[in-house]
């Protein structure tokens, strides 16, 4: 064993084995360095569990509202990608997408940004909010009895305590969860937070699912009243806890922000630095779970005026039924919810000619789907439709 090897060493023997405890610096050449694993894990890519930690990805939006109403889970037209909320709530607030990360981590330009819009400053016991984002159960089952990291970076308006909760599959069906407490000092100032999960996650409990389910939620608390508190924090428990009695109301006043970015979380007792997956990669992960035809950088909306991405068909017969097939870019986690868009109208029908056949699906599968067009058909009319298919969780 070398303790603090430091500089070039060079060594007549061909070959070095056995272990090295504390610092090694410098540079190894001329041979061959092997390790099971570092930090617990694995040694290259696609160890975030976390997608679209970095905010990069808006596909439905990058300003919109965030929730208002009672007990709702939202994962549609609300967050950017992979991220949704639980809600018990009368706040209301804004979600976007800013250019505002940590200065100190210039590899962080995006965060996503929620903003009280209307504001709730007494929390009942009842009432509840959680930034959350679902890992699905085939990636949330590696984390099972392993310790694991969580890494972040936050800001936010109110300093104090917040609770960071994990719990087993997706709001109302859970019945496992673990709650551990982090501290914000100082305010509108981006911190850096990194909790241990020892053990990993348990199997104990009814509702997780360790296939193209939700495996495991993880959720950044605002606020919550005393129904979904407990003390016993860094711990297990045999029911869905979202905080702790010491958690602050982060919703209490108009204009109050909390902001994530840089979210990991990664097997290994230890955060390492952010990974940064390739665009193309990234992208097509998220696509795993939503998709669209519109352009990236396009909201899916009505009547955008713009066919770019849009399915396209032909009219052969007049008032007659026609179709077309669409193959998706990344086969979705489960056949997906299909909502169409009309180009030049508020109709969500085929349009952009004289005429605006009904539109209608079939045959939709995790691979791709057929859009078909009902009545008001002109023959040799073209026709045009935007879609999107959602198999959030």
């Amino acid at each position: 064993r070398f303790r603090n090897v430091t500089g070039v060493q060079t060594c007549a023997l061909p070959i070095f084995t056995g272990d090295v405890t504390g610092n090694l610096t410098g540079n190894v050449t001329g041979g061959t360095v092997a390790a099971a694993s570092y930090n617990g894990g694995q040694l290259a890519g696609l160890r975030n569990k976390i997608m679209n930690g970095a905010m990069l990805i808006a596909q439905k939006g990058t300003s919109l509202t965030a929730t208002t109403g009672t007990n709702t889970r939202n994962n549609s037209l609300r967050m950017l990608d992979r991220w949704t909320y639980v809600g018990n709530t009368s706040q209301q607030s804004t979600m976007t997408q800013q250019s505002d990360g940590p200065a100190s981590d210039s590899s962080l330009p995006y965060s996503m940004r929620l903003t009280v819009t209307t504001a709730d400053a007494t929390v009942g016991a009842s009432e509840y909010f959680t930034v959350a984002q679902a890992i699905e159960g085939y990636d949330a089952r590696t984390l099972v009895d392993k310790t694991f990291t969580i890494s972040f970076w936050v800001r936010s308006s109110v300093v104090g305590t917040y609770g960071l909760v994990l719990y087993n599959g997706a709001w109302p069906s859970t019945d496992y969860s673990y709650v551990a407490e982090y501290s914000i000092s100082s305010a509108n100032t981006w911190e850096y937070k990194t909790i241990q999960i020892t053990d990993g996650l348990v199997t104990t409990g009814s509702n997780w699912n360790w296939t193209s389910g939700a495996g495991v939620t993880v959720g950044w608390t605002l606020y919550a009243g005393t129904d979904r508190q407990t003390s016993a924090t860094n711990t297990w428990n045999n029911a869905w806890y979202l905080t702790t009695p010491s958690q602050v109301n982060a919703v209490g006043t108009i204009g109050n922000i909390f902001a994530l970015t840089g979210v990991q979380i990664e097997v290994g007792n230890q955060a390492t630095p952010f990974e940064h997956r390739p665009m193309p990669v990234e992208l097509a992960m998220c696509e795993r779970y939503y998709e669209k035809s519109f352009p990236f950088g396009t909201a899916p909306a009505q009547n955008t005026g713009a066919t770019l991405g849009a399915a396209y068909a032909v009219g052969q017969i007049l008032n007659q039924a026609f179709s077309t097939a669409v193959t998706f870019a990344v086969t979705k986690r489960a056949a997906p919810t299909i909502t169409t868009f009309a180009p030049d109208a508020a109709t969500a029908n085929w349009s952009t000619n004289a005429t605006t056949p009904t539109a209608a699906t079939a045959n939709i599968g995790d691979s791709g789907f057929a859009l078909i067009g009902n009545t008001a058909v002109t023959a040799g009319n073209n026709y045009s439709i935007h879609w999107t298919a959602s198999a959030d969780i």
